[in-house]
């Protein structure tokens, strides 16, 4: 297992905290419980639901209660000091009304929507919004891309860990293309004008307001994130250390050693 080092390494004799980071299981928990590493913070950041027309179309209160359920069934067999979730799209029977109830009833893990907490001496604040998806019916927390800044903009400074659900532009987000095979039809062969990289079949998923925030406001040590299954992996950038959890179709689990 490899483990990330990110803080003030040179300190000699720093705390060390140490951050476990999974992400979009997607109701495939209990198949993962047996590989989460030990660790003192476990952060889960978003997707713990997976779509179905029965969801999208059900009684949205009985969905809440069954997934308040299975979430606190799950991280209640975690042995972490703590445990924090962060909603994702897919989170369709939450919303920004049933706030205080789900946080209420989520009595095993640390539910944060739009809000900080200091834990082992770090401020790490979650958020749950994403871009919403003309061809996704997945849509909880979902807002038309150009609103997306207002949740950035209350995103405190003195952030050392920042949580959110979807990747900043051009950083672990490159997806699938909607419609791939019929838009190349009608596109260009030119390089990508966000990473200079050829990628006809994939695009950035990411949001460009989210990473103007990180790189000239925030500057979080550690930002975790998930929502594009293809982009799993543990990047730096500008030295802000970046991580992609989500675990749907790569079963990997990002863990780091935070020192103080």
């Amino acid at each position: 297992m490899k483990i990330h080092k990110v803080g003030n390494i040179e300190k000699g004799e720093a705390k060390v905290v140490r951050i476990v980071h999974i992400s979009d299981t997607h109701m495939r928990h209990d198949q993962y419980q047996e590989s989460i590493p030990d660790g003192d913070i476990l952060i889960h950041s978003g997707d713990f639901s997976a779509f179905s027309v029965g969801r999208y179309f059900g009684n949205k209160e009985r969905d809440r209660e069954s997934v308040i359920r299975e979430i606190n069934s799950f991280f209640q067999k975690l042995q972490f000091k703590h445990k924090v979730l962060v909603a994702g799209n897919h989170e369709l029977s939450f919303s920004d009304k049933n706030k205080d109830f789900v946080e209420e009833q989520l009595t095993e893990v640390i539910y944060l929507q739009d809000k900080s907490i200091t834990l082992e001496g770090l401020n790490i604040y979650g958020t749950p919004w994403s871009a919403k998806r003309a061809v996704s019916y997945a849509r909880g927390f979902a807002k038309p891309r150009q609103h997306l800044h207002r949740y950035w903009d209350k995103i405190p400074s003195q952030t050392d860990i920042l949580v959110t659900h979807m990747p900043p532009e051009g950083i672990l987000d490159l997806g699938t293309k909607t419609c791939a095979g019929i838009r190349n039809l009608f596109s260009s062969n030119d390089p990508c004008n966000i990473c200079g990289d050829m990628h006809e079949m994939n695009e950035h998923w990411g949001c460009k307001e989210l990473k103007k925030t990180i790189f000239k406001r925030l500057r979080p040590t550690l930002h975790l994130f998930g929502h594009v299954h293809e982009g799993n992996g543990v990047t730096v950038a500008d030295g802000i250390t970046f991580s992609n959890a989500a675990m749907k179709l790569e079963e990997k689990i990002n863990v780091f050693d935070y020192y103080l």
